[in-house]
C-alpha cells in the first residue's frame, strides 16, 4: 500500500515524464541500488555492508532509540550518490527511486515473508534539494514507526509510505 502527501503526488507527477538518466549509473552501483544483500542481525533487517554486520549487533544500536530508528538510519540512501551526481537532477532521482522501491519490496517480502516493512522515500527540490533519499526498516507492535498517521502533515518535504 502506497501513501504519500500533496507534495509527492505533484513531484511524482513530473518524474513521470523523465525518460532517461543523465547521470552515469556504474553497474556496481546499479546492483547495490537495485539488488543489496538483506541480511537480519539481532533481529534487525539491515543492507549489508563491508565489512559485514555480525550476526549479534550488541552494543551497535544502544544510541539509537529504537530498532526501528536503527534500522531507518542504517538502511537511508541518497539515490543521487549512486549515479555520481548529487542533486544536479532530483526528478531523475525520484523517478528511479521508484523503480528502486518496487525491487526492494519484491526482495524483502520474498527473503523475510513473516516480517512487515515500510520504504520511506523523501524528495526535495530546491536551492537546498538533494533529490530523493529512501530507507527502509521493519514494522513493530512494540514500536512507533517514523511515519504513522497524518502523512501530510508528517514532513515540509514530499514524503511516500509504501507499506508491506
Amino acid at each position: 500500500m502506497l501513501k504519500m502527501n500533496k507534495s509527492m503526488k505533484e513531484a511524482l507527477a513530473k518524474a513521470g515524464q523523465v525518460k532517461k538518466l543523465t547521470g552515469t549509473l556504474t553497474v556496481s552501483n546499479a546492483l547495490k541500488l537495485f539488488w543489496p544483500q538483506f541480511v537480519e542481525a539481532s533481529g534487525c533487517v539491515l543492507r549489508q555492508r563491508e565489512p559485514p554486520w555480525p550476526e549479534e549487533l550488541g552494543p551497535m544500536y544502544q544510541y539509537q532509540h529504537d530498532r526501528t530508528d536503527f534500522e531507518a538510519s542504517v538502511n537511508e540512501i541518497e539515490i543521487g550518490d549512486y549515479i555520481n551526481r548529487r542533486g544536479k537532477h532530483p526528478l531523475e532521482d525520484l523517478a528511479l527511486a521508484m523503480k528502486v522501491i518496487q525491487v526492494w519490496e519484491c526482495k524483502l517480502k520474498r527473503q523475510f515473508p513473516d516480517y512487515r516493512f515500510h520504504i520511506l522515500c523523501s524528495y526535495q527540490d530546491d536551492e537546498d534539494g538533494w533529490g530523493a533519499n529512501m530507507r527502509f526498516y521493519r514494522l513493530r507492535e512494540e514500536e512507533r514507526a517514523l511515519v504513522d498517521g497524518d502523512i501530510e502533515n508528517s514532513s515540509p518535504l514530499a514524503v511516500l509510505v509504501s507499506e508491506f
